[in-house]
């Protein structure tokens, strides 16, 4: 059998380009339904939405810290002298 190749970019590319040009909205808009969400909910409610915000937020930094480093650091063309 033939080995079937992607046509294009895999998910993987288009979610680190997605995160790398609006990571910053993203983050900010968890921020704000964080804070919008406190004002309707119980305090008991607020720590369970809080911690998932949190893990959200930490997994979102991680990503983007990544594909900054990647960019600039790893994918950065080499000059030749």
């Amino acid at each position: 059998m033939d080995e079937v190749k992607p046509v294009g970019e895999t998910a993987k590319e288009v979610a680190g380009k997605s995160i790398g040009r609006f990571g910053l909205f993203y983050i900010t808009l968890i921020v704000l339904i964080g804070v919008g969400s406190s004002y309707f909910l119980s305090d008991s409610a607020i720590t369970a939405v809080m911690t998932m915000i949190g893990g959200a937020l930490v997994a979102l930094n991680s990503d983007l810290a990544f594909h900054w480093c990647y960019s600039s650091v790893i994918a950065a063309p080499q000059s030749s002298q």
